[in-house]
């Protein structure tokens, strides 16, 4: 097991680094926001990690208190990794750090997105954006399935199903980065049977892009 590093400081924020501070660390927590994921599907939402250094990543955040591992009840019966009530409470330090980055001027803006990345993206512009019709959306993107509440007061994304939902959309991964990121309109990609929609494309089209 590789060795905490230490800033030898009493310092909350150097001790806060030393948690989190290791590269892959915080993607981990991205990945795990919207709730547990096996380790394959955790390693695929962070494509230039090996298995190796993923392994260490998590037993090191398991040690710190930030994730755990806990296996899944019938029918799943998997072991999964996932956040523990005060790693969740990192939420609000990613998406700060998205929201202060997201200006910078070496940002990729054409660069890949991890599904949970995209959603995670989607919510800050949620959060920002006044006019999203109140509701519940599901998103289908290819083999992952996210349920997305918004009322007056919240906003929640979470992985899988969570009740009934007003609007469904299904789409590849790439085509709604792009809808999401304004590069195609949302009527463009509907019309060439890449993003359908099933339910109010207005609420849907509002979702996707604020538009």
């Amino acid at each position: 097991m590789e060795a905490a590093r230490t800033y030898g400081e009493g310092c909350a924020v150097a001790h806060g680094l030393e948690l989190i501070g290791e590269r892959w660390s915080l993607l981990i927590v991205r990945e795990l926001l919207l709730g547990p994921k096996r380790f394959n599907t955790l390693q695929a939402g962070m494509r230039q990690a090996s298995a190796n250094i993923l392994s260490q990543r998590l037993h090191q955040l398991a040690r710190f208190g930030v994730v755990h591992r806990r296996k899944l009840g019938a029918p799943a019966n998997a072991w999964v990794w996932e956040l523990t009530p005060w790693g969740y409470e990192l939420e609000p330090i990613v998406m700060a750090i998205g929201l202060w980055a997201r200006v910078s001027p070496t940002l990729d803006h054409d660069g890949w997105f991890s599904p949970d990345a995209l959603m995670l993206h989607l919510k800050a512009r949620l959060h920002r954006d006044a006019d999203t019709t109140p509701g519940h959306y599901q998103i289908q993107l290819e083999e992952d399935l996210y349920s997305i509440h918004v009322d007056e007061t919240e906003i929640r994304i979470v992985r899988g199903e969570s009740g009934p939902s007003d609007t469904i959309i299904q789409s590849d991964l790439t085509t709604l980065t792009n809808v999401i990121k304004q590069r195609e309109t949302p009527g463009h990609a509907i019309e060439s049977g890449r993003l359908r929609v099933n339910g109010d494309k207005r609420a849907a089209s509002l979702l996707l892009t604020g538009k």
